[in-house]
């Protein structure tokens, strides 16, 4: 019984890990294209000047 247990923890502990790492590389990728759509933003309104 304890060693079903430890594996269904062991695979729960790795689907977390996984989930968090995907979550953090998805916010980083959401800052960096908010990031460089204001950039060019602001690159085309000095460019139109």
């Amino acid at each position: 019984m304890n060693k079903i247990l430890k594996l269904i923890f062991q695979r729960i502990f790795a689907l977390a890990i996984v989930a968090s790492i995907l979550f953090v590389f998805y916010h980083l990728g959401m800052l960096a294209f908010e990031y460089t759509n204001d950039q060019s933003d602001n690159f085309e309104i000095k460019v139109s000047k």
